[in-house]
């Protein structure tokens, strides 16, 4: 097993109360090792009953083996540090692996762990946040009845039904709560979790998009604000919400589906709803039952081609509201204006790629021109490989990479394909945060900023995990590594026909099967034009026939 350079806290955490059936249950305590660089959590066992100082040690014990060997992400490996607060439980540690360095100290990493699992388990579905009473702040009976009665009616109309994906975002502004441009996603197509999210804005959306993405990879982004609207069978709920409704009078959808609704903050926190957020989401379920009533009437309402515009007041418990919506809508990643990077883009979209070589170039030499590559130096060149990427994830170049797709690109595509050493890690997020800082300044590309979010203070570490893990490579990644390995420059056209004359065609396919699960060997043919060879651009390096 390899060491890596990576730090790891370990410590026993208690997360919070799950809610089965409408009841608060205690969750048993779990020993915990995080990453630092990163903040994934690498390993967790419960140890819900380390009552003596013997018992907390097995469990560290246990976990970390099973941490090392089974990691939750990456590839299996020892850290060339651990970090405990127990001066007892550093020393047992100490002495049962010999090959790590076990500091005692401070674990203020592991704080936000716990509650962070929680979230994420909230925002699946596979765990619902504890839930108190309807009465927020400001709210009274009565118009806690005309969010029922809304919500009820939204309920009735089942927009799940005819929004065709959570990604359909309708935009909407209520000028009289001073609220413009949020973007709501339905959700409930799956045939679960009914209801729908709502963003402060289009780029909060796709922050929360990536998330999901950034998180199954070991990266811990910052969570954007977002209200949640969900229903669940009166059945399944606490007994005191059951006795709010009832004794209240509330109306229910089908007189059992109630509605619930919180406010997640950053990166682990929630809370119950303001009066003013009650109103807005009453506004938005009238009108998004109207909308959808509306919709109907024409098939292509859902199209991305023909956006639709819908207005309509909407009495609340907060008066009359003018709820003003679009859809369906997307973000408009061709610039506004004619320039070297819209041209770029319709390059791209037309498939002229000889233009597109030549535009691209240009790109690159202005950014390294700019104070922003300057500040680089050659690795300014080093952006490249996110440019050719780009182009073939979205076909229409850089300006069509949403924040998930830059995460898709940066830490699944690169580790898979490119030629590039966990070292270099640093030096290709510096590039692409520099690049993303000059596309904003020189170009106002309003994606930008979300971008940089995904390039944050833990994607170094991250990316160079994803570099170290071996069975994230690609085939022909891993077929030219063989061929280092074997003394052959195949970064080269000459190196890589030398490898693949040396080798005949039984040793290619002991070599090539194994990587890539083809069991049908008769129908696998291997020549030199077959393999691919992606590899990081060196210094300067522009692409050129």
């Amino acid at each position: 097993m390899t060491t890596c350079g990576e730090e790891w806290v370990g410590g026993v955490e208690s997360l919070p109360n799950a809610m089965e059936n409408g009841f608060e249950m205690p969750r048993p305590d779990s020993f915990i090792w995080v990453d630092v660089a990163t903040g994934a959590v690498v390993g967790m066992v419960d140890a819900d009953n380390l009552r003596k100082p013997s018992d907390k040690r097995k469990a560290a014990f246990a976990s970390l083996r099973e941490s090392t060997e089974e990691p939750m992400f990456g590839p299996p490996r020892r850290p060339k540090t651990i970090r405990v607060k127990s001066k007892q439980l550093a020393a047992s540690l100490a002495l049962s692996f010999p090959d790590i360095e076990v500091v005692c100290g401070p674990t203020p990493e592991l704080a936000n762990i716990p509650r962070a699992i929680a979230l994420a388990l909230i925002i699946s579905g596979e765990e619902e946040e504890a839930k108190q009473s309807y009465f927020s702040p400001g709210m009274t009976s009565e118009s806690l009845a005309s969010f029922f009665e809304a919500t009820a009616k939204l309920y009735r109309c089942k927009p799940w039904n005819q929004v065709p994906s959570d990604g359909h975002l309708i935009q909407v502004s209520i000028e009289a709560l001073n609220l413009s441009n949020l973007v709501v996603s339905v959700i409930g197509q799956a045939g679960e979790n009914f209801g729908f999210l709502v963003f402060p804005s289009l780029s909060d959306y796709e922050m929360f998009a990536a998330y999901g993405k950034a998180m199954t990879r070991g990266h811990l982004l910052k969570m954007p604000t977002f209200c949640v609207l969900d229903f669940e069978k009166k059945s399944r709920i606490p007994e005191q919400l059951q006795d709010e409704i009832d004794s209240n009078g509330w109306k229910l959808a089908y007189r059992t589906n109630c509605p619930w609704l919180i406010v997640c903050e950053g990166e682990v926190d929630s809370r119950p709803p303001t009066a003013e957020e009650y109103a807005m989401v009453e506004a938005l379920s009238h009108a998004i039952a109207a909308m959808c009533s509306k919709f109907k009437e024409h098939k292509d309402s859902w199209n991305f081609d023909t956006p639709r515009r819908f207005s309509q007041e909407i009495s609340t418990h907060a008066g009359a509201l003018t709820v003003e919506l679009q859809a369906p809508i997307r973000r408009n990643y061709q610039p506004r204006i004619e320039t070297l990077l819209s041209q770029l883009a319709q390059a791209a979209q037309s498939r002229s790629e000889e233009l597109e070589i030549q535009l691209a170039t240009k790109l690159l030499d202005e950014f390294a021109d700019s104070s922003f590559g300057q500040a680089l130096g050659e690795d300014a060149y080093d952006c490249q490989i996110l440019l050719e990427l780009a182009s073939y994830v979205s076909g229409t170049s850089i300006v069509g990479i949403s924040p998930a797709s830059l995460h898709d690109i940066v830490f699944e595509i690169i580790p898979a394909k490119v030629h590039m050493s966990p070292s270099e890690a640093g030096v290709c997020i510096e590039a692409a945060r520099a690049f993303y800082h000059f596309l904003g300044d020189r170009y106002n590309l309003d994606v930008a900023e979300g971008c940089l979010k995904v390039l944050d203070d833990h994607a170094p570490a991250v990316l160079a995990q994803a570099l170290s893990d071996q069975s994230s490579f690609g085939v022909a990644k891993s077929m030219s590594l063989v061929g280092i390995e074997a003394g052959f420059d195949v970064t080269s056209e000459e190196g890589l026909q030398a490898w693949m004359s040396e080798m005949d065609g039984q040793q290619l396919m002991e070599i090539i099967l194994p990587l890539s699960g083809i069991l049908e060997e008769s129908a696998f043919q291997v020549t030199p034009e077959a393999v691919e060879l992606p590899r990081r651009p060196s210094k300067k390096e522009k692409w050129k026939s």
